[in-house]
């Protein structure tokens, strides 16, 4: 079927705000953990769980949900977040989708990020009063440095990680894609402690940028060490709003499937041990009496 350009324009609006103020972490945390950037997301995109009515007369709402499970503490995971498109009218499905995001975040080229180990998950909030961040200066002067060379250092050539996605999209019909979160800009410098709150650019050049997983693996396999940015160049990729909007609404990537008891779908939302710690749904229906293509 053929989403209407007005519903599509709507999306891409919406996830382009989130990329921006997602994106904006870098230039006031540059070394903000990866869970955290999914965590930004996630609560940018609640903001439109109420319906909203578009001026075609559709109506539209993004729920999201964090699951949450052991594999944060203990395993592998196939992918982040898992995206739900959902269309009706009158009360009957007429369309529904689904694609799963494994996020990885760039590193600067000359600081470490702050990781979630497991040591960090058993000692919990205790780590806020760690002793020994009691030796370490808020006066410091720390830079941090992005640029085109700069690693997404999470991604490893033949890693646990890697195996279990390739092993997942070789056993069920969801394809998995990475959610690359960069800087606003390349290059990007930033000094802490900051001077003055930096302002979110509405329009960031870089951001946030979907890759197929089976290109980026086809990539690291190439490689000795984590990719870079200028790395994939070459390789198809989607800012974020327009990935949504052009290629998982327009029918062109993601997983298309007719019933809830699809088993790729049940494996994946509906059930406590499934791939994926949140899960977004964009709900999607058309006003009665108006022709919706099949």
């Amino acid at each position: 079927m053929e989403i209407p350009h007005e519903v599509r324009n709507w999306a891409r609006n919406v996830f382009a705000s989130c990329n921006a103020n997602v994106t904006h972490r870098f230039t006031m945390q540059p070394n903000v953990p990866e869970e955290q950037l999914d965590h930004a997301l996630i609560d940018q995109l609640n903001q439109y769980s109420c319906p909203t009515r578009l001026t075609n007369g559709w109506c539209a709402r993004i729920e999201c949900h964090f699951i949450g499970r052991l594999r944060h503490y203990l395993q592998w995971e196939i992918a982040d977040i898992g995206l739900l498109v959902s269309v009706k009218q009158n009360g009957r499905s007429l369309f529904k989708k689904a694609g799963v995001l494994q996020s990885k975040r760039l590193y600067p080229h000359n600081r470490r990020v702050i990781e979630s180990t497991q040591i960090e998950y058993e000692i919990g909030m205790a780590r806020l009063d760690d002793p020994e961040l009691d030796s370490v200066s808020l006066f410091e002067l720390v830079d941090f440095e992005f640029n085109d060379g700069c690693r997404y250092e999470a991604i490893k050539q033949e890693s646990d990680q890697i195996h279990a996605i390739d092993s997942y999209m070789s056993n069920q019909s969801i394809p998995v894609y990475y959610q690359l979160y960069n800087p606003p800009s390349l290059p990007l410098a930033v000094r802490l402690p900051l001077c003055e709150r930096p302002q979110v650019d509405p329009n960031p050049q870089t951001g946030i940028r979907i890759l197929r997983a089976t290109d980026v693996h086809l990539q690291v396999s190439a490689l000795s060490r984590s990719p870079s940015v200028s790395d994939f160049v070459a390789s198809d990729q989607w800012r974020l709003e327009n990935f949504v909007a052009d290629e998982l609404l327009a029918c062109r990537e993601g997983h298309r499937y007719e019933r809830r008891d699809d088993p790729s779908i049940q494996n994946l939302f509906y059930r406590r041990n499934g791939p994926i710690s949140a899960a977004v749904a964009i709900s999607l229906e058309a006003p009665p009496g108006v022709s919706v293509l099949q």
